[in-house]
């Protein structure tokens, strides 16, 4: 054996004895810090983006440029391209990211405003469109195990100090799934820990071996790639189309199943005000303009085909939401979801596709030169009182 390879093997023994080692002491009460990115890079749990909130605000808060920082759900997140839009800005300065993640709704996203509010950014994009102003109904085990499942992962994320007026918004209900100090984080972190540990035995020596199966999901904080994944998601996921390919028969034929199932939901009938929602949007607009960051409401649009199917008045309670958020102190608020885009913008009935994101990134980029050139004083759409 060559005296190099000599050295590989014993570097390899000499590091799988450390780790043992190590985990060996730490296996039930693994640092935070690496589950987390674990929950990124691997498949620890069904969708790793949901791993990436506040690593991306540590991020965000590091860099020298200045920042807008876009919140939400799919429906952001299927939106933007920040690097796309970071480009057609005038000020090259300026990074936009795009923080969206499937299935948030306000009041899971009220854990990282305050840091949001550290990472100091020049604008704040919140999305505020008519499914998430509805109030949580008591056993609904589908939304209660997301906001389960949300609170976990973000208390495993962030520190003491991100602990803010949010918890007065917190159920009683949903407090056990929430670290208000690093006892309780280490508690939760332990249900992350055995997988953590596999996953990094396994991101270290799969190229040893023929027999360990990785496949690493998303850039981690620090890696090369790891920027532009918090700007463009869609860059790092696999190309997924589905209306833009299909004939208008079949477009027409997906509405006719889809929307009389879904049109009494709670996505297409919002609540006008005090629902816990309400209060979560509430309280991150304050947090936030109290803190001298301006804030941009952004509602998209639907798929057309989706106002066939409405009830005359079915959304006022949504323009009333958004007209009312809209009039406070430093808000600003660019309502798109009466517009009536090209089917071929669409992915679904409420996402867009390729053209539309593209499409998007062009508008969205002269509404945010407005904004940051007049600091917040740009003239923008306004919602339809009634539809």
């Amino acid at each position: 054996m060559r005296k190099s390879e000599k050295g590989n093997l014993f570097n390899l023994f000499t590091s799988i004895i450390s780790m043992f080692l190590v985990f060996s002491l730490v296996s039930t009460t693994i640092g935070p810090h690496l589950v987390t990115s674990s929950l990124i890079s691997s498949d620890l749990i069904s969708n790793p983006r949901y791993g990436i909130t506040f690593p991306a605000l540590e991020t965000i808060e590091e860099m020298d440029e200045d920042a807008v920082i876009a919140i939400g759900s799919s429906i952001i997140r299927d939106a933007i391209d920040g690097k796309c839009i970071s480009e057609n800005l005038n000020d090259q300065n300026t990074n936009v990211f795009n923080l969206g993640i499937s299935g948030a709704l306000p009041y899971t996203e009220i854990l990282q405003i305050p840091a949001i509010i550290k990472s100091n950014p020049e604008l704040v994009v919140i999305e505020l469109g008519p499914n998430g102003l509805f109030e949580y109904g008591e056993n609904d085990t589908f939304k209660d195990e997301y906001i389960r499942f949300r609170f976990t992962i973000n208390s495993i994320a962030m520190d003491n100090s991100d602990v803010g007026n949010w918890t007065k918004l917190i159920r009683e209900t949903d407090r056990e799934w929430i670290a208000f100090n690093n006892i309780e984080r280490m508690e939760l972190t332990k249900s992350y820990s055995q997988e953590t540990i596999e996953d990094i035995f396994k991101s270290k020596f799969f190229e040893y071996s023929d027999l360990i199966n990785y496949d690493k999901k998303y850039p981690v904080p620090g890696e090369k790639e790891w920027v532009e994944f918090i700007m463009s998601p869609f860059n790092f996921f696999e190309e997924s189309t589905y209306l833009e390919t299909k004939s208008e028969e079949e477009v027409n034929s997906f509405f006719e199943e889809i929307m009389p199932k879904v049109i009494n939901e709670t996505n297409y009938n919002p609540l006008a005000k005090s629902s816990l929602n309400h209060k979560s949007y509430e309280y991150m607009i304050d947090e936030l303009t109290d803190s001298g960051i301006q804030v941009l409401l952004l509602a998209l649009p639907d798929h057309p085909q989706t106002r066939n199917y409405f009830r005359e008045g079915q959304l006022d309670n949504f323009n009333h939401s958004f007209n009312y958020f809209s009039k406070k102190d430093n808000v600003q608020a660019l309502n798109l979801y009466w517009e009536e885009w090209h089917p071929s913008m669409f992915r679904d009935r409420d996402h867009l596709g390729i053209n539309g994101r593209d499409y998007f990134c062009e508008q969205f980029s002269v509404v945010l030169n407005e904004l940051l050139i007049n600091d917040g004083d740009g003239v923008l759409r306004t919602p339809q009182e009634s539809q």
